[in-house]
């Protein structure tokens, strides 16, 4: 967590908490449904979660350090999948997408910053 400022990690871990608090402000009143109707808001939420996967993965071994009871490896996969589909006309999954937003952003910022998105 970012608990001192002056501590070498968190200047990155800020950028994580950063892009991450972002990307939630831009897709936090989607929901499921509209993602299963409206294909601009699917490919939204996954670029917004594509842009957050980008920021953790390039730290995601000193993530996983400072926190070491939370999953990185779940961003790394996550991103990977999303970025090179194995047929890039397939859509992604809205269930996936769904729960990233819903469930695994918020606790991203929960357990960088100690507190869920604003």
């Amino acid at each position: 967590m970012l608990h001192n400022a002056g501590e070498p990690h968190a200047t990155w871990l800020h950028e994580i908490a950063d892009q991450a608090t972002t990307e939630w402000s831009l897709i936090r009143s989607l929901n499921e449904a509209s993602m299963r109707r409206d294909t601009l808001s699917l490919y939204a939420a996954s670029y917004a979660l594509i842009r957050i996967g980008n920021v953790a993965s390039a730290r995601s071994r000193d993530l996983e350090i400072i926190c070491p009871d939370y999953g990185r490896v779940y961003w790394v996969n996550f991103r990977n999948s999303l970025a090179h589909q194995p047929n890039p006309h397939d859509r992604p999954d809205v269930g996936d997408i769904w729960t990233a937003v819903s469930q695994s952003l918020p606790e991203l910022v929960r357990v960088i910053t100690g507190r869920p998105p604003p």
